[in-house]
């Protein structure tokens, strides 16, 4: 019998190149969130400023004291109208003088103003005068003990007392009204002179006394170029009245420096 011929075999497809892997997918990333609304009425933030740079600062020379200068409580000082050099301690007795005479001489002074206008403080003027011979007191009693501080706070005390009297009389009644009270002051002075020259001998009473009488003069003039109108004139008298007071000061220190040398 006829065999049956075998079909050829069917062609082959050409090679097909493989299929790539899938790319990886990239995980879901949340979405940003809107802005929060802002609530009516409030101002959006300003941005901020830049601040700006300071430079370092410079430093500043520092300065000079003046040529010849040099700290008070370190160098010896040269006492007032006194040719030696103090030592510090007898310097602090000048400088606690003069401000003790100074004070003084200050209140006497605006007592007198007070009376020469009239103003309303005449009663507080008065009791401050009154009062200022407290720290010259104090000098003396410190030195020579309290008797004769007993003795020479009657004497300050008729002092201020005299010169308020005379200062009150000129200024209500003139200069010639003022003389019969004037005239006990001027010898209340003396008195002082002569009192403080029995306790120390390197007081001269006569120059003593016309310190005392230089400073009275000078406190009188005070008030009449006040009264006057004469401002130029109480100027220069209110000058000279300070310095008196501290020429009468500077006299006291040195004889109570001579007088102690050991203190100082």
């Amino acid at each position: 019998e006829a065999v049956a011929h075998m079909p050829p075999p069917a062609p082959q497809p050409e090679a097909v190149a493989p299929m790539p892997p899938p790319a990886p997918q990239p995980e879901a990333v949340a979405p940003m969130p809107p802005p929060a609304p802002q609530p009516e009425g409030v101002a959006p933030m300003p941005p901020p400023t830049p601040r700006p740079v300071t430079p370092a600062p410079v430093p500043m020379p520092s300065p000079r004291p003046p040529e010849g200068w040099a700290p008070p409580d370190q160098t010896p000082q040269t006492g007032p109208c006194m040719g030696d050099t103090l030592s510090l301690d007898a310097h602090d007795l000048y400088q606690d003088m003069r401000t003790a005479w100074q004070h003084q001489a200050l209140c006497t002074h605006l007592f007198g103003l007070s009376m020469a206008e009239g103003l309303g403080d005449t009663e507080v003027a008065a009791q401050r005068l009154m009062d200022s011979g407290g720290d010259i007191l104090d000098i003396f009693t410190h030195y020579y003990g309290p008797e004769v501080g007993r003795a020479l706070e009657g004497l300050l005390s008729e002092q201020a007392a005299l010169s308020r009297d005379v200062l009150a009389a000129t200024a209500a009644e003139g200069v010639d009204a003022a003389q019969p009270v004037d005239d006990r002051w001027r010898g209340q002075g003396a008195y002082m002179a002569q009192y403080l020259a029995a306790v120390n001998p390197h007081y001269d009473e006569r120059e003593l006394a016309a310190l005392i009488h230089d400073q009275q003069d000078l406190t009188r003039q005070c008030l009449y170029t006040r009264m006057a109108g004469d401002w130029s004139a109480h100027t220069e008298a209110t000058d000279c009245a300070m310095a008196q007071s501290r020429r009468l000061a500077d006299y006291l220190a040195r004889g109570i420096v001579a007088q102690f040398p050991n203190t100082f």
